[in-house]
């Protein structure tokens, strides 16, 4: 129900809304042209992201979409078509990068900003080489104005100071 859910939103007083698009299972609530085009299946028919988007819109709210940046604990065809290697990641990064920029790319301008978790540099998830210009240039592929957040546990772990000095606000999590 994407207009009670929106109606929802708006009775809050909130003007901004964090979007979960996936969390860690593989499949993706909204259509991606990269990820189709690689792995049927794995999102759905249904643009329910895109519908709420449009709808917030329409109420002159604010939309931010939440991405996981790993998918450690994903399923094995996810991690093929995404070239996931904890021993190293770069493809990994440079394919999902694609991935992001086509959620950008359509999402637009009704996309005002971006919440990535799980960008953690922790020793045991040998994924920190980060390109935090290119992952900023992805997600801001389709409204350059959109604000980019990396979030790597912060406050869980001890870590207080944003992993980038690029990224626009602190995702915090605690």
């Amino acid at each position: 129900d994407g207009d009670g859910f929106v109606e929802q939103c708006a009775s809050s007083g909130a003007d901004w809304l964090i979007l979960t698009i996936c969390q860690n299972t593989g499949y993706y609530n909204s259509p991606n042209t990269w990820l189709d085009a690689r792995l049927p299946g794995h999102t759905s028919d249904r643009d329910l992201v895109l519908e709420i988007a449009v709808r917030l819109r329409a109420l002159g709210k604010r939309f931010i979409a939440y991405l996981p940046a790993e998918t450690s604990a994903q399923r094995q065809a996810i991690h093929e078509v995404f070239a996931w290697n904890p021993r190293d990641q770069r493809e990994f990064q440079r394919r999902y990068r694609e991935f992001i920029r086509a959620y950008s790319l359509k999402f637009g301008r009704l996309c005002d900003g971006w919440w990535f978790d799980g960008c953690y540099e922790w020793e045991v998830f040998h994924n920190s080489l980060y390109e935090w210009p290119e992952w900023i240039a992805a997600a801001t592929a389709g409204n350059p104005d959109a604000l980019v957040a990396f979030n790597d546990g912060s406050f869980c772990s001890n870590k207080v100071k944003p992993l980038t000095p690029l990224e626009d606000y602190h995702a915090r999590e605690g």
